[in-house]
């Protein structure tokens, strides 16, 4: 991946009209998700919880679980190194596995969550 390509994965600075958008555009989606969890967490009697993103990309949908539940041990796999870098930047207590999505090296069962 190119340095050109990475950087559209990058937040932009809210202080423009595209990261404006980027920041409203990552709060309603990412909303769902949180909903998603937090009704998930209420049926369980931990908040700890394992959570496997499977094409993590550049990391959004780990880094705001990371912010809602400490405790969530997360792992991103991808199959590009560009944008583990960039997701491990963003979350710095997620796992980072550069894997083929076909062939997942995690056991059955690993993780209480997962996307993919």
């Amino acid at each position: 991946m190119s340095i050109d390509t990475a950087c559209r994965y990058m937040l932009r600075p809210e202080s423009t009209i595209s990261g404006k958008a980027e920041k409203w555009f990552r709060l309603l989606t990412f909303d769902v998700w949180k909903r998603v969890f937090r009704s998930f967490c209420k049926y369980r009697k931990t908040s700890s919880f394992r959570v496997a993103d499977v094409g993590c990309g550049p990391g959004f949908l780990l880094w705001s679980i990371e912010g809602l539940f400490p405790g969530a041990k997360l792992v991103a796999i991808n199959h590009g190194e560009e944008l583990l870098r960039i997701a491990r930047s963003r979350c710095k207590k997620m796992t980072a596995r550069r894997e083929d999505a076909s062939a997942i090296p995690l056991s059955s069962g690993y993780a209480d969550a997962g996307r993919g």
